[in-house]
Formats: C-alpha cells, structure tokens, sequence
C-alpha cells in the first residue's frame, strides 16, 4: 500500500475514543498532528503474526471495531474530495483516489470478519476521531482551506488506529487480526507523511 474469549475459523483473507466535535474555527486552525507520541511496540511482538491460529481474544474484536470505524470515515472523506464544490488540488485528490481503493477493501475484511465472529460492527464506545460534525463543517470549505482540513483530519484518523494497532500487536492474538494491525501502522504513517505538508498549510 503507498499507499476484541471467540474461537473461530482462520480466513485467508487479509486485505472507534469518543470524539469530540469541533467547530468549524478549530477544524481549519488546529495543529496538523497531535502532540503526543505514537506507542511503542513491546519487545518480541514485531512482526505479527499472533499467539495461536483460531484464537480470538476481546482484543482483536476491539481493534477490528476501532479500525471499521476509522475506515468509514476515511471513506467519507474521500468522496467529499470528489465534490466539485471542493476544489480539492490534485494531490489531495491522488490521495484520496489511492485511500479509497485501501480502506474500502480493509472495511469490507473488517465488517465479514466481526460479523463471522458473532460482534457487533458499530458500537457505542469505538468512535472515530472525526465526528460526523466535523464532516459538515469540511464542506462548507473549499480550495486550500479544504486541503489542509481535509488532511488533518484524515491524519487525526490514521493517528487513532496507529494506536490501536499498537495495542492489537501487544495484546491481540487473533493471527489475522495482527496482520492486519501490522500492515495498517505501515499504511497509516506512510500516509500521513503524503498528508503533513498539505495539513501544514492554512
């Protein structure tokens, strides 16, 4: 990409933090990334895979949820881009055409796999770090107020499920899970560093 005790049959398959809402004055002007540093992996758990191949733990059910809520707010995102009343740059625009492709396959792994498992795929205490206010405010902008808006917010998401993949490869054991969690730090913060300079500008 450049882009949570259940016991359950292993697939093949691989491809929520309450948040406030922000008004519109703290969505365009907020710092391009939070201040408080991205978690550690423990010692002994890079790379994945999990403990044990069948065992699912509260963990992973807890990462899955987080990261399908994360997923369809970035897909949210990504279709505001394609609104003409946007007037989204063309690199705004790369990324979220690549993003798309990306989290809308992960959300669909995701949503098959907590539905398989017998959990919930929308729940009360795993929300997305952009609330559904703060996607109204989004399209009251345009040009370069939208870009750098646009792009803090999909980096505040990346930043959410940095964090919770960090918790599934230190606590998850769930094989697929953990790779899945593996592969989302690495897709993650590769995006985040196409985001930084675009969020930078005001």
């Amino acid at each position: 990409m450049n882009g949570y005790m259940w016991i359950s049959p292993r697939r093949h398959a691989l491809i929520g933090l309450a948040a406030v809402a922000l008004p519109l004055a703290m969505i365009t002007g907020c710092a391009a990334s939070g201040g408080a540093p991205t978690p550690s992996i423990s010692d002994g758990q890079v790379p994945a895979p999990g403990s044990q191949e069948g065992v699912h733990s509260v963990a992973d059910t807890d990462y899955e949820q987080i990261a399908l809520a994360v997923d369809t707010a970035q897909i949210e995102l990504n279709e505001l881009v394609n609104e003409p009343a946007r007037e989204a740059s063309e690199a705004v625009v790369e990324i979220a055409k690549k993003s798309a492709v990306t989290v809308g396959a992960e959300a669909k792994v995701l949503r098959a796999k907590l539905v398989r498992d017998g959990n919930a795929t929308i729940t009360n205490h795993h929300k997305p770090a952009v609330t559904g206010e703060q996607l109204a405010a989004l399209k009251l902008l345009s040009g370069a107020r939208f870009d750098s808006a646009w792009a803090r917010a999909m980096m505040s998401l990346n930043e959410q499920v940095i964090q919770a993949a960090v918790i599934e490869l230190n606590t998850g054991e769930d094989r697929e899970t953990r790779t899945l969690a593996r592969t989302k730090i690495d897709y993650a913060a590769a995006q985040n560093g196409a985001l930084k300079p675009i969020a930078a500008k005001q």
